[in-house]
């Protein structure tokens, strides 16, 4: 198993002919998510032949524009294509009015049933689905924002051949194993479940963090991920406008990185005043060497 990240938008504030607004697709546990929608969303969701109804669940961080301006086109796509499929909105309370207001006024009326989710401002909540579990964290922007921690569930440990083989364990029997239980032989003999079982790897997990200033309390919360997306707005040239905006240098985010032990680092969200990107990558990776750039278009396969 691995988790796919594809970039379908990397930069802040207005789109740029190749930078289009945040927007991210996430393939884990062989389900995709969304996460945030801004504007050109669905035009890089059809470069990458993405299938529109494979989307299961969509993750907004906050009620900013280049967040969240793709959303409404593409609910909407949705309806022109005949979904039926259930969605998942998985946001903030604007974001929820702001999609029930829009489809309100253009009398839209779904072909699909949306599971609203409400995020609370300013909590520590988790989502349980299947496959997944989506742990969400407040962020330190300019209105309520919320990271997110998307996490594999874990997997039951897997039974040894040879001793299915040699012990030839009933249904009931096998399902106990699989749960933790140790095998229990007739004469008394007891077979430890570490004995006859094989550990699962570990759970891979995705935290998606922007937009927010550089804020290390969020840590707990994204401790040894697999990867991290971090927002890396500006170069330390531009600290002080990071601080007044909210926003993260790309040394920070690489700060972050470091501190919560993460295996891997993806910066992106760049301001559009820049356009050597090479610049982000060469301050992160000083601090942080496991640092790659999100650019559009971009698919990062983990591990």
């Amino acid at each position: 198993m691995s988790l796919v990240i594809h970039i379908l938008g990397s930069g802040s504030g207005t789109p740029l002919p190749n930078r289009f607004p945040s927007a991210q697709l996430l393939k884990i546990a062989e389900r995709f998510i969304l996460l945030d929608c801004g504007e050109g969303t669905q035009i890089n969701l059809r470069k990458h032949r993405i299938s529109f109804n494979r989307i299961e669940t969509i993750c907004i961080t906050h009620f900013h524009g280049d967040h969240v301006f793709g959303l409404p086109g593409l609910l909407q796509t949705f309806n022109l294509l005949g979904r039926v499929k259930p969605l998942r909105l998985v946001a903030l309370p604007a974001v929820h009015e702001f999609i029930e207001f829009t489809f309100t006024k253009a009398g839209y009326k779904n072909t699909y049933p949306i599971e609203h989710i409400v995020i609370e401002e300013n909590s520590h909540q988790t989502f349980s689905f299947d496959f997944y579990d989506i742990h969400c964290f407040p962020l330190s922007h300019r209105v309520p924002t919320c990271g997110f921690l998307i996490k594999e569930k874990k997997k039951e440990r897997k039974i040894k051949k040879e001793f299915v083989t040699n012990y030839n364990p009933s249904i009931d029997e096998i399902k106990a194993i699989k749960a933790g239980k140790d095998f229990h032989l007739p004469d008394g003999t007891v077979l430890s479940n570490e004995l006859i079982t094989i550990s699962p790897p570990e759970p891979l997990s995705y935290a998606y963090v922007t937009d927010t200033g550089f804020d290390e309390t969020i840590i707990p919360y994204i401790h040894g991920a697999t990867a991290l997306y971090h927002e890396a707005t500006y170069l330390s040239d531009q600290v002080s406008g990071a601080y007044e905006k909210k926003h993260s240098t790309a040394a920070e985010a690489a700060y972050i990185a470091k501190l919560a032990d993460v295996k891997k680092l993806i910066i992106g969200h760049f301001s559009s005043r820049y356009k050597d990107l090479c610049l982000f990558y060469k301050e992160a990776q000083s601090i942080f060497p496991h640092t790659e750039l999100a650019l559009d278009g971009k698919v990062i396969i983990l591990p």
